[in-house]
């Protein structure tokens, strides 16, 4: 007890009683951002044609392959009947200029085979015709020599003269010959020629037409008349006007099953960010509602604008310039139920976490008297050798109290081991530590009690101290 309008220095105030709790801490980095599909699909159209129809609008939910909107294709349509008209005469006279080409090479072969062609035929003749002469010239030829053994002074100018008949004869059957090997080979080049007639006319309707590629280009054109959604998901834009032209975007289909938070984080906080941290996070359509997610990408450069853009509050939630910024991206991994594309949303990433361990509030910490390493320790000498040291890294202790029962308090420090501080909250850990142990809050006001007799009371320091004054 102390003399009259003193504080006692042995009264803890009741108010300051804690006890060492069991509980999860976890160390996070605060992020602004917004969110947004993972896969967001543009929808457009190439062709010359107006808007017909607009199935939907801004916010319906659509299913993959759902038509969303036509386009006029009167022309088209049109277009493609007068082209696949033209195509069937076209096909007709092909069919046409291939029959005729095929009768005449198989007549032309059939002639050939067989030796019936007209100038065969007639080449042959006139070689019958040259060996039948020079057969009946051989004939007159014995004739006149006969007649010439028996009378020679008058055969003599008859024998002369059919030997020149003879010459004449195998001249012209020689002639005749050659005239039925040239008839030949002109009967071989019409099928030569009958045949690549054949062949060209076949080709031309089997090959790639332009007009075929036309077609196809018009058909096609059908088909994408009918705009379709390539994903599910729901429509968050709709440009196209019914009656206007399908230029530029059409409308515009948003996954929101997979959805990520695109944010902008500050250096400062960015080198505390890994892929893969666990991230919570609200928006104000939800409220309270909590929604999870991890970080899935970290860009390893700085963005182009790292100024004041969004006035330097997108991580840490504190102003001004700091640096650079650097865009982080957090893939939603839990339920996406009455989330909206678009919205802002306010995060929390989890950088360092420990589960379940021994905490206290952090005004239960004090620096340690009595370091872990001892009095008259190397870790002890070396502090007391140090000039200036940082509060933060000089141990830590917490003031243990122990109660008789009778209203007799025990002050005794135990040293202990600062592992992650958060939000008001230490986990600690240390000899002698247990769950539910009595210790002291705002223990720096007691530190003089360690090693000494206390007792509880119930008037805070500072009211006991002005009650004392208003007694002066």
């Amino acid at each position: 007890s102390g003399a009259a309008g003193e504080a006692d220095p042995t009264a803890v105030y009741s108010g300051d009683m804690g006890q060492v709790v069991r509980q999860d801490v976890t160390k996070s980095v605060s992020l602004t951002g917004t969110l947004q599909s993972t896969r967001s699909e543009v929808l457009y159209s190439t062709l010359n044609a107006k808007v017909k129809s607009v199935e939907v609008k801004a916010g319906d939910r659509v299913t993959k392959g759902q038509r969303l909107a036509q386009l006029d294709t009167t022309d088209i349509a049109q277009e493609l009947a007068s082209q696949e008209a033209s195509l069937r005469e076209a096909q007709v006279a092909k069919s046409n200029e291939i029959a005729n080409a095929n009768t005449a090479y198989q007549q032309a072969l059939q002639a050939y085979n067989s030796g019936t062609s007209p100038d065969v035929s007639a080449a042959k003749r006139t070689l019958a015709e040259a060996q039948r002469a020079q057969a009946r010239a051989n004939q007159a030829l014995q004739l006149a020599q006969q007649q010439a053994a028996a009378n020679p002074g008058e055969a003599a100018l008859r024998v002369t003269e059919a030997r020149d008949a003879v010459t004449t004869a195998a001249e012209n059957t020689a002639d005749a010959q050659l005239g039925v090997q040239t008839a030949q080979r002109s009967a071989r080049s019409q099928v030569d020629e009958a045949a690549r007639t054949l062949q060209a006319a076949q080709a031309g309707a089997s090959g790639g037409s332009d007009t075929q590629r036309s077609l196809e280009k018009l058909r096609q054109d059908l088909q994408n008349a009918t705009v379709t959604s390539p994903i599910d998901g729901v429509v968050t834009a709709v440009s196209a006007k019914v009656g206007s032209a399908a230029d530029g975007s059409l409308l515009t289909v948003e996954d929101d099953k997979n959805l990520l938070i695109r944010t902008s984080v500050k250096e400062k906080d960015v080198a505390k960010l890994h892929v893969g941290d666990k991230v919570t996070f609200t928006t104000p359509a939800t409220q309270k509602q909590e929604y999870t997610g991890a970080v899935s990408f970290i860009s390893p450069t700085a963005e182009a604008t790292a100024s004041n853009d969004n006035g330097g509050m997108n991580s840490g939630g504190s102003g001004g310039n700091e640096g650079a910024s650097f865009q982080v991206e957090v893939k939603v991994t839990g339920q996406v139920e009455g989330l909206r594309i678009g919205s802002s949303v306010k995060a929390k990433a989890v950088v360092q976490s420990y589960q379940n361990a021994l905490t206290v509030p952090k005004s239960a910490l004090v620096d340690a008297m009595d370091p872990v390493g001892g009095e008259g320790s190397t870790e002890t000498k070396a502090r007391s050798d140090t000039a200036v040291l940082d509060p933060a890294e000089l141990p830590k202790a917490i003031l243990k109290v122990e109660d008789d029962g009778k209203g007799n308090l025990t002050i005794s420090e135990i040293p202990v081991e600062v592992l992650l501080s958060s939000q008001g909250t230490v986990a600690i850990r240390g000899q002698g530590l247990e769950e539910g142990m009595s210790v002291l809050l705002n223990a720096m006001s007691y530190q003089h009690l360690v090693g000494q007799s206390a007792h509880l009371t119930d008037t805070p320091p500072n009211l006991g101290e002005a009650g004392m004054m208003g007694d002066k």
